[in-house]
């Protein structure tokens, strides 16, 4: 037997209502005396029986009497068990709000105290309204999931009184209730009619919550996703993935609000608002991209080396800078400056610029090849042959050559 049915049945032999003349009509109200204080919610029996055509008005007038000394009991029985609980409960050791500010620099009407699990937890209104506001914003990625705020000392969410004692308050103050509780007190505390009757705002809040709780990396590759999506209305603009970590992360500062607004174009669930928001989204980023035509891109400078430089250290059959460890032809120059500074001759055994670790007969045989390509490299030797040539057929053509040529058969002679 339930608490009500109890105090029912202790009111009905204290006042003898059943006492009817009429056996109809006391088998009436005994039926629905029974159904009155037999189920956990009596005022809905009470609804049912104050609408059911059958009853006559003295049976409903007894019935509601009934319900009326049965509900002024329990509200007592409540009282007395709520005066016994805080008498017989501790107080938590919070002396400051969730922003570590002391509780006394507030106004009683600014706080608020809950009891809960056998201990009394005081805050602050504007912080329990903030915690409420954000266990109604509950999202997983964009599909909204509003959940009861929960004490941030335990971690034990709050009932539907604790959070009806909070709104009653809130009420007596000057502080602007958010919509979102409103809509949830209006509907009777229940998440899934709240669900249902907010779920365009709570789509919001669930885009607003992704670009909070997304990292870096994640956003960086919804922002290449949302240009590549764009990328006819943004002359075909791609991104560059090979960017440093710096120019990333300012890239990703950047593209934030444009990532929101497009993302808010998607999920929104207003069409007259998801076309004006996409349309204001083109717009600004079609104007960032021509105001800085870099942003997203990997720009790579050349290190420059200076002509002198190159052609020292310039291989003759690779395109190629090379270091000091490798051979160079046009080793000849360097055993000129080193004569002519003053130093002993290179051994003619050694290769310039060889490694230490070569065979010497492989080395032979590269000076030997080194010494070919320097003969082929020099052609100071041609050009004296040449001049020789020269003179002697000037000889012949002036007749110096053919007189000698007498002379010496005279001679003979």
């Amino acid at each position: 037997m339930t608490i009500i049915a109890y105090i029912g049945r202790c009111i009905n032999e204290k006042e003898q209502l059943n006492r009817f003349k009429d056996d109809y009509a006391r088998d009436s109200f005994n039926s629905n005396f029974f159904l009155l204080y037999g189920g956990p919610n009596i005022f809905t029996h009470l609804r049912t029986s104050m609408r059911n055509s059958f009853y006559t008005q003295g049976t409903k007038v007894l019935v509601l009497h009934l319900y009326s000394k049965i509900q002024r009991v329990l509200m007592a029985m409540k009282t007395l068990v709520r005066i016994w609980r805080k008498r017989r409960a501790t107080i938590a050791s919070v002396e400051t709000d969730l922003f570590m500010n002391s509780l006394n620099n507030f106004p009683n009407y600014q706080k608020i105290k809950l009891l809960q699990k056998g201990t009394i937890y005081e805050f602050r209104l504007t912080d329990i309204m903030k915690l409420w506001l954000t266990a109604l914003c509950n999202s997983s990625s964009f599909s909204p999931n509003p959940i009861l705020p929960k004490n941030p000392f335990t971690n034990i969410p709050f009932d539907q009184g604790h959070l009806a004692t909070c709104y009653v308050k809130l009420r007596r103050t000057d502080f602007i209730i958010p919509p979102l509780i409103t809509i949830f007190w209006n509907c009777s505390m229940d998440l899934e009619r709240f669900r249902e009757e907010a779920y365009p705002q709570l789509k919001e809040e669930a885009v607003r919550n992704y670009m909070d709780k997304s990292s870096n990396e994640i956003m960086f590759y919804d922002i290449v996703a949302m240009i590549s999506s764009l990328a006819r209305h943004l002359n075909h603009r791609s991104v560059s993935m090979d960017l440093s970590d710096r120019h990333k992360l300012e890239f990703i500062y950047d593209m934030k609000p444009f990532l929101y607004e497009f993302l808010l174009s998607q999920h929104c669930c207003n069409p007259v608002r998801k076309r004006r928001v996409r349309k204001e989204m083109l717009r600004k980023l079609k104007l960032f991209f021509i105001k800085n035509p870099l942003s997203g891109r990997r720009v790579v400078f050349p290190a420059w080396r200076s002509r002198r430089q190159e052609s020292n250290n310039f291989s003759f059959m690779t395109n190629s800078v090379l270091g000091d460890s490798v051979f160079i032809f046009g080793a000849r120059r360097e055993e000129e400056e080193s004569a002519a500074s003053g130093d002993a001759a290179p051994d003619a055994n050694v290769v310039v610029g060889s490694s230490p670790i070569e065979d010497p007969g492989a080395a032979a045989t590269d000076m030997d090849e080194d010494e070919s390509y320097n003969e082929v490299l020099d052609d100071s030797g041609d050009e004296t042959d040449i001049q020789e040539e020269e003179i002697r057929e000037s000889e012949l053509f002036t007749g110096e050559g053919e007189s000698g040529d007498d002379e010496d058969d005279a001679d003979e002679l």
